[in-house]
This record gives C-alpha cells, sequence and structure tokens, in this order.
C-alpha cells in the first residue's frame, strides 16, 4: 500500500480516477501551514469574494467562479479536512471538476487553497463555500 492508499479518505477518493491520480498526501506540517494560514485570513478579515450556498451547486455552476480566482490548470491546490488534519495536493483543473468528490455535504469541513495562498476557499458542513484572497 502506497501512502495515497494509505490517505484516511482514500476510500472515497479512489472511485474518481482523476484524483486517485493526480493526488498526492500532505505531511503534517503542510497540513498545520495551511490551517494557520486559513485561520490568519479569516482572523485579518481577508477580502472575501463570495459566500454561496452548495444546495444546488455542480461542477460545471462553480466554473465560472474558480476561472475568475485566476488559477491556471496545471497549477496545484492543497485540500485540507479541518477535523481530521489531513490533506492531499491535486492539479487545480482535477479540484475543478471534482470537488464534491471531495467534500460530504454535512459532515465535512474542508478548506483549499492554491500552494501559494493568493486565494482560497471553505466549504463547510452547512453547505456554504466562502470564497477569500489575500
Amino acid at each position: 500500500m502506497n501512502k495515497e492508499e494509505a490517505f484516511p479518505f482514500y476510500w472515497r477518493l479512489k472511485d474518481n480516477p482523476e484524483i486517485a491520480k493526480s493526488m498526492r498526501c500532505m505531511d503534517g506540517a503542510q497540513v498545520t501551514e495551511m490551517i494557520d494560514k486559513y485561520r490568519t485570513a479569516q482572523a485579518t478579515a481577508a477580502r472575501a469574494l463570495k459566500s454561496i450556498d452548495l444546495t444546488y451547486a455542480t461542477p460545471v455552476t462553480l466554473l465560472p467562479l474558480w476561472k475568475n480566482l485566476g488559477a491556471v490548470a496545471n497549477e496545484k491546490v492543497c485540500v485540507v479536512w479541518l477535523r481530521e488534519r489531513v490533506g492531499i495536493i491535486v492539479d487545480f483543473d482535477v479540484f475543478v471538476r471534482s470537488w464534491d468528490d471531495l467534500w460530504y455535504p454535512s459532515s465535512d469541513d474542508v478548506i483549499v487553497a492554491n500552494t501559494c495562498y493568493g486565494f482560497g476557499a471553505s466549504f463547510d458542513h452547512e453547505e456554504k463555500l466562502s470564497i477569500w484572497l489575500k
């Protein structure tokens, strides 16, 4: 079993071949750094772009939003599950097409940021997406 197959949520990610192929596990220090940056951004009132109800959202309906953030297709994004304090790194274009496979409504609180932390998003268990910028 490789490191990715040992990932706590691999059982639900393996059914999406794009995620399974492109994901790399974050180590504990990377996860802690991302959580710290996210909390700092919240505490310092980072400019929030949008807050969106995800009840009926799909990858297609959110595509214009992701494109407007200025990330490029081959850029990497970090995805961290807050409660479990685990994370993966995936290609941005894979994330855009598959975000709904990475987050379960009513159970997950997930944060996402590009690797330079220029933008981020949080998906919460109340089905709300918040987008923020540095």
